[in-house]
């Protein structure tokens, strides 16, 4: 080959090479400049089981409490489910009953069609799927009790110390923000044998006369009614201490004093428990109750 024609393809190539090289760089500058995206959450239509996987049931319950974020068609949910009960050792099968909790937006009762519960037998509740992300169970296996859960049952309701304080709540862009507040922590408590039915009630926070509230973590997170962010039958109100325009808080409160108090009902009935008011000052200056 002649050298003038070597030469010139070599410098084709050189050239090629250089050019993909800072092609290379702007790119990766470019991509790197770029504003962060916005908060992206994938959603999930199931969610799981409210209540423990293993417990114990009040005479007078209907189900397990079962929950999803999207609509249904309630007689293709229930060919989701399987109601079992222990005989002689074994479980077997029964036909199954869904019904959605009054009142509370994709909340069902999930037992056995007929008669009821029966006192003293032990159930086994299945679903054919749950939620991916937040790891809710899928099975609950539940002995029913002799005695009946009361509307007249005391609930007590225990409210912490106020302190101020940074929180993780849900922001714009990156889902999740730090945001300073001055929060407390109450807590619902039944006293006698009605406490071993807990983690079969959905509870929820009022704050002054009729308002829920709700507080999320992420915005990636579900709420699900009768759960709170903290642990069952337990909750956290803050108020901001800081400007919130790029938070999302679902329910936002001034600075100020705040009466509140706690519900607790039993899925399909209506037994609803309620605590006393208690009032305290979520001021951003000074720490009392």
């Amino acid at each position: 080959m002649p050298f003038d024609i070597f030469a010139g393809r070599l410098w084709t190539k050189i050239m090629i090479a250089a050019f993909a090289a800072a092609a290379a760089t702007i790119s990766t500058f470019y991509m790197s400049a770029r504003p962060a995206h916005a908060c992206s959450c994938a959603y999930d239509p199931d969610w799981g089981f409210v209540s423990g996987r293993d417990g114990r049931l009040p005479a007078n319950a209907v189900g397990v409490a079962w929950f999803t974020p999207s609509e249904q068609d309630d007689e293709r949910l229930a060919k989701r489910f399987t109601v079992e009960i222990r005989e002689d050792g074994t479980f077997h099968p029964l036909q199954v009953k869904v019904a959605p909790v009054e009142g509370i937006h994709g909340m069902y009762t999930i037992g056995p069609e007929g008669e009821g519960l029966r006192v003293g037998a032990t159930y086994r509740f299945t679903v054919d799927r749950v939620s991916r992300r937040v790891g809710a169970d899928g099975q609950v296996v539940a002995t029913v009790d002799h005695e009946k859960l009361s509307a007249s049952t005391a609930l007590e309701l225990e409210v912490g110390p106020v302190t101020k304080d940074s929180i993780s709540v849900p922001a714009d862009a990156s889902c999740v923000a730090d945001l300073d507040v001055s929060q407390v922590m109450i807590a619902s408590r039944i006293d006698g044998y009605a406490s071993r039915w807990r983690e079969q009630l959905l509870f929820r926070t009022i704050v002054e006369e009729d308002t829920e509230w709700i507080a999320l973590r992420t915005r990636c997170d579900s709420h699900v009614p009768g759960r709170s962010w903290e642990e069952t039958g337990q909750d956290r109100i803050f108020v901001a201490c800081e400007d919130i325009r790029h938070h999302h808080i679902a329910k936002e409160l001034e600075p100020g004093q705040y009466r509140l108090r706690m519900e607790a009902l039993l899925p399909g009935t209506d037994v609803v428990l309620e605590t006393p008011v208690k009032s305290v000052d979520l001021s951003c200056t000074q720490h009392s109750r």
